[in-house]
């Protein structure tokens, strides 16, 4: 044999000895991955009464917190009664929109919705079964609504009501043994362990609540729109599919997608005449032209509130993988249905936020990540509104930390991503968070005064030519990647 064939097959062997190797290491993990994931989805269903309105009322508790403080801190009210009224506003809340939803199905109900939807069903598939389509599976499925379906409905809408009753019982007791957490917290770890873990709490509680406001301010301008859109275009049930895609929403990528679906099908089935009956679809083009307004409308919302004014807010905050997500999707519907589908983005995302603050944890949310960003990117997106948040400020410290980078070389690549944004933004204020990283590099860089101005000029039309590109890289060191250059 040949010294090159004896080299493959001595390769051969090495590779298929560390393949066993890897394999018996690995092996055992995956295996016990999914024993956790099957016997934690049976407990989770077993337990579906007790743990769903708990995992419910801890979000809740989340979203319903920094209203409370901002009642404290605004207007020097105690905790208690901060609490109190946040709590009693959110009842309130619940039990008008459960009153809504009724009302606005009885309505539908009485005005011989489920007859008009009947037979504008019929018609469509008359007109789909002579072009010679087979459609016999979808046949009048009126007919299979009866007595049964009806009792089984309204048993889903009281079980729904029962965990809202549970989940706000969780929720008072939350509220009332949270206070004192901290304390425990101080007499089980004393000394410095307890100011650690007092430090990360904190540092999660921030990143969980700027995401949370920001993805529940979403939601409510989407199921406000959402409800607008189907009350002008004569969509039945408008309140109820605005409902759906607040709650769907918090569910990303196909969240949206599913909370559209009943509207737009109802929108080409009953819709009624738009703008409260002043104009008419018979005129505008019949059924098929207000199904597909309510469709391009309907998505153009989900998007412009989606892909455009939540990246803008967050700075794609969110950065968990999508596969992750669906899979969370995926498995939360398989356990707890619906509330299990809205349920797992936020326990997921939450998940990834207490697990990138907590250092031995740390390359478990790396890896739960869309994509990793580099410093001046997280530079960049914390830019995005023109201020720096606790949340954004404690992700770009854990960078650091991690990358072994000291304070002033983070300034001077803030600096960097600072003259991005002012160049993309096309704003340049002295009190802007990107002046302010820029005059601290000048410092740490002891520029002259000339060279200050010099750089700041560079800023004053918001454009960054090659040439100016150039003045800068004299200026700052080249080591920390190119300046973002936009042509003239």
């Amino acid at each position: 044999m040949s010294a090159k064939g004896k080299e493959e097959k001595e390769i051969n062997y090495i590779l298929t000895d560390e393949l066993r190797l890897l394999l018996k290491q690995k092996l055992p993990i995956v295996a016990n991955v999914c024993l956790v994931l099957f016997i934690g989805g049976f407990v989770l269903q077993s337990l579906a009464p007790v743990l769903q309105p708990f995992a419910m009322a801890v979000l809740v508790y989340l979203i319903l917190r920094p209203g409370a403080l901002y009642l404290m801190r605004e207007f020097k009210m105690r905790e208690g009664w901060s609490y109190f009224f946040v709590l009693l506003m959110f009842i309130n809340l619940l039990i008008g929109v459960f009153i809504a939803i009724a009302y606005n199905v009885q309505v539908y109900m009485e005005n011989g919705g489920i007859e008009t939807l009947e037979e504008n069903y019929s018609e469509l598939y008359i007109s789909l079964n002579n072009t010679g389509l087979n459609v016999s599976g979808l046949e009048d499925p009126f007919n299979s609504i009866g007595a049964e379906q009806g009792a089984g409905f309204i048993g889903t809408l009281s079980g729904y009501a029962f965990s809202s009753i549970t989940m706000i019982l969780f929720l008072v007791f939350i509220i009332y043994e949270m206070p004192y957490l901290e304390g425990r917290i101080a007499r089980a770890f004393p000394g410095n362990k307890a100011k650690s873990i007092s430090e990360v709490t904190r540092k999660i509680e921030a990143s969980v609540n700027a995401y949370l406001m920001t993805k529940t301010n979403v939601s409510i301008g989407t199921g406000v729109c959402t409800s607008l859109i189907c009350l002008l275009l004569g969509v039945p049930l408008w309140f109820v599919w605005g409902i759906l895609a607040f709650l769907f929403n918090y569910v990303p990528y196909i969240g949206s997608i599913i909370a559209s679906m009943p509207a737009i099908v109802l929108g080409y089935l009953a819709i009624q005449d738009p703008l409260f009956g002043l104009l008419s679809w018979e005129s505008l083009g019949g059924q098929w032209v207000a199904g597909t307004v309510v469709l391009v409308v309907i998505i153009f919302n989900q998007q412009l509130w989606g892909a455009v004014i939540e990246t803008k807010w967050t700075g794609n905050q969110l950065d968990v993988s999508p596969v992750l997500l669906l899979l969370t999707f995926a498995y939360g519907g398989f356990v707890w249905g619906p509330i299990g589908m809205i349920l797992s983005a936020p326990i997921t995302v939450i998940v990834k936020i207490i697990l990138e603050n907590i250092e031995p944890t740390r390359p478990i949310a790396i890896l739960m990540q869309e994509k990793v960003r580099s410093l001046r990117e997280l530079y960049a997106d914390a830019y995005n509104d023109g201020k720096m948040d606790k949340a954004e400020t404690g992700t770009i410290a854990l960078m650091c930390s991690d990358l072994g980078i000291n304070e002033n070389q983070a300034i001077l690549v803030a600096a960097r991503a600072a003259f991005d944004s002012a160049a993309k933004n096309n704003r340049v204020y002295p009190n802007d968070v990107e002046m302010k990283m820029i005059a601290k590099a000048c410092k740490i860089l002891k520029l002259s005064n000339e060279e200050q101005e010099e750089v700041l000029a560079v800023l004053d039309d918001g454009i960054i030519t090659k040439e100016e590109a150039e003045i800068l890289d004299h200026v700052f060191s080249s080591k920390l990647d190119e300046f973002y250059i936009e042509e003239e």
